[in-house]
């Protein structure tokens, strides 16, 4: 067997029975796996020795009570079916609203929208100015 492979099966917490006894005998001849075999050793007698955290009396009685008292009081059934009839009228009237307004705007800036984008020669040239305009702000921090 590999090194490698040997060390894997040494990772685990259980050797594979079917390769239990080839690990074993590459663990005999091989002093780096016969050290990754002590490492693991050891760190499995020191979690052993270490002392085990137990929960004190009526630890899950106290967490249940935190839990409840964390918990809000106001459930969605506990409210009015009027207060939420109400709030869902009030938002539909605010989206309608927005929409309405931005449709009103729309419409007023049609107009100018379609006379700026018009294929004439005197608007491609406000539109070249523009962009070198746009170029110029841009390359102006590569000058300073």
């Amino acid at each position: 067997m590999r090194c490698e492979d040997v060390q894997l099966e040494l990772a685990r917490d259980e050797v594979a029975p079917a390769l239990r006894q080839a690990v074993a005998s590459h663990v005999l001849e091989c002093p780096a796996c016969k050290s990754v075999q002590l490492a693991y050793d050891g760190i499995d007698e020191t979690l052993r020795r270490a002392p085990m955290w137990e929960p004190p009396r009526g630890f899950a009685r106290m967490v249940a009570a935190g839990a409840s008292e964390a918990m809000p009081s106001e459930r969605l059934t506990d409210r009015l079916p009027m207060e939420s009839l109400l709030q869902a009228a009030t938002g539909s009237l605010l989206i309608g609203t927005a929409g309405y307004l931005g449709a009103q705007l729309l419409d007023l800036l049609a107009p100018m929208l379609a006379a700026l984008t018009a294929p004439t020669p005197s608007v491609m040239w406000m539109w070249v100015a523009f962009s070198y305009a746009i170029a110029a702000w841009f390359a102006r921090p590569a000058r300073a």
